[in-house]
């Protein structure tokens, strides 16, 4: 068997760096698998809070925390973050101890451990653009150099920079931001930037590609460190969205052609290439193709997981996802001996309401096929439509054990509710919205909590997941028959 969880989303993975677990929060509860063993926490990672990290800093790993409790997009919040570090204890970030929201707003950052770059707009503009290079927030940058939004990767000392410009460039640069070597490549950058960058064996090895739809193509090169002179390059007759490196290998696939394809880093040969079978109006044949030691692991469409041998490329098995769950846009993660494949809802008009991850083992995938999923049970919740009047609410039944599921299901309950039958961004994309929405619903959701079942009752939790909710939807979730948007009540039963 193959275990799979329920969760509210995927959206923040706050996994400590350099440590053996998955940890993936939600506004209100962390979620924390060890091996196979999964758990929730209630009050570690900051419920309620808006969190951003992990960076590195001379003092280690440290996160930014919101002061206040704030259920939203990022680019929305605005007050002040606090310094934590990987203890939870309160730290420093490059001299400050807190930062205001604006400074990640108007820059990208790039921590190192002894050094921070800031990539910043000149003037305010979008582009162009300088990295700067800080030891402190706050004082004079200590050196400057104009990139608009490259992909960087660092090397000792030196850093390595892929410039989404027309043409495309790949450059070298010392720790103080001085050229060492440039090149410069027919390719054209915009788009939706899709460039990776790796370093390999004393080599560089990038990807362009701009993700245009209208693109066929994709050329992959790799470059001399000393030089910058081309070692190899490797032209691929479609369009790469997905590129990764592990081990010596280069692992690529397009959802929008249907290929998957590994190639030999140190020389740019095609060592296996398949189309996966499927119309063209298919476009998501192959969103990840993920080595897990003999295995290739490809999300061939939303519903199937495909095993394959990675020695000689012979499909071995299918996993078929279940009814309640699909593939997500998020990538597999891979910690020691298991692979967890994250999952979205299944279902029409379901989209982003809930999420769920699958725990696979390396002694699970050598037992060989046939390979079940075994689904957590969706136990003690449920919902009614409640008529009042002229309009109708609807009143979600909660009746679980444990406060992290009432919390945890609770929240998937109200979210599926809400896509259903309000008007909103994802909802409105199915086919069948007008069918669908319940034109009479003016807003109400009601939490109705059984409490003689529950064993560890805080009250404060579930007015924290009001609190948030009722933020949250006041954004982009309308009800029907007000035009107003929807709220949140609970109560115990």
């Amino acid at each position: 068997m193959t275990a799979c969880y329920y969760l509210v989303d995927l959206d923040q993975d706050v996994t400590v760096p350099e440590t053996n677990s998955l940890i993936l929060r939600n506004p209100l509860h962390a979620v924390v698998f060890e091996r196979d063993q999964f758990s929730v926490d209630l009050d570690g990672f900051w419920p309620g809070h808006q969190v951003k990290g992990w960076y590195r800093c001379p003092d280690g790993w440290i996160c930014l925390v919101s002061t206040s409790k704030y259920f939203g997009e990022y680019s929305d919040y605005d007050d002040k973050y606090q310094i934590y570090d990987a203890n939870f204890s309160k730290a420093k970030f490059w001299g400050v101890s807190e930062l205001h929201s604006t400074f990640f707003r108007k820059a990208l950052v790039w921590s190192f451990h002894d050094f921070l770059l800031v990539n910043e707009s000149i003037d305010g503009k979008e582009s162009p653009s300088v990295m700067k290079l800080y030891s402190r927030i706050g004082s004079e940058s200590e050196s400057e150099f104009s990139a608009s939004l490259p992909r960087i990767v660092r090397n000792s000392e030196y850093l390595y920079f892929l410039c989404n410009d027309s043409p495309m460039q790949i450059l070298k640069l010392d720790l103080q931001l001085n050229p060492i070597w440039q090149r410069e490549f027919d390719n054209q950058g915009g788009g939706m930037p899709n460039q990776k960058l790796f370093y390999y064996q004393n080599s560089i090895i990038a990807l362009l590609s701009s993700f245009r739809l209208d693109d066929k193509d994709a050329d992959i090169v790799a470059l001399d460190d000393a030089t910058g002179e081309i070692l190899w390059q490797q032209h691929l007759p479609y369009l790469i969205e997905f590129f990764h490196l592990a081990g010596d290998r280069l692992y690529l696939s397009s959802q929008l052609h249907g290929y998957w394809c590994v190639l030999c880093a140190k020389t740019g040969d095609v060592l296996l290439q398949q189309q996966v079978e499927g119309s063209e109006d298919d476009i998501i044949r192959c969103r990840y193709l993920w080595p897990f030691d003999e295995y290739l692991l490809l999300h061939n469409g939303f519903d199937r997981l495909t095993v394959i041998d990675q020695a000689s490329g012979e499909h071995l098995a299918d996993i078929d996802m279940p009814p309640e769950f699909s593939l997500s846009h998020v990538p597999p993660k891979v910690v020691d001996d298991y692979v967890y494949v994250m999952l979205g809802a299944g279902g029409e008009g379901m989209q982003f309401s809930y999420a769920g991850v699958m725990v696979l083992s390396r002694e699970r995938l050598r037992q060989g096929p046939p390979y079940t999923v075994d689904v957590e049970p969706y136990l003690g919740v449920s919902h009614s439509v409640v008529t009042d009047g002229d309009t109708d609410y609807y009143d979600i039944q909660i009746s679980c054990a444990e406060l992290g599921d009432v919390l945890r299901f609770g929240q998937i309950e109200m979210r599926k509710v809400a896509q259903r039958h309000s008007y909103n961004f994802f909802g409105n994309m199915d086919k069948n919205v007008k069918q669908r929405v319940n034109k009479r619903f003016d807003g109400r959701l009601q939490l109705s909590i059984d409490r003689a079942a529950l064993n560890n009752p805080d009250d404060s939790k579930i007015d924290l997941l009001v609190q948030l909710y009722n933020q949250h939807y006041q954004n982009g979730f309308i009800a029907p028959a007000t035009r107003k948007p929807l709220s949140v009540s609970w109560r115990y039963v």
